[in-house]
């Protein structure tokens, strides 16, 4: 798995990766943007 440059080959390394990619290019693009602790 690789994104933003980074190549992940460890569980743990692609479950960051993935958390990254959710935060910076999925929940981004939402309009609703309260922490989910905060709803």
């Amino acid at each position: 798995m690789t994104y933003n440059n980074t190549t992940a080959t460890l569980d743990k390394e692609k479950a960051d990766l993935f958390a990254d990619y959710f935060e910076n290019d999925v929940y981004s693009y939402t309009d609703d943007t309260l922490p989910f602790h905060d709803q």
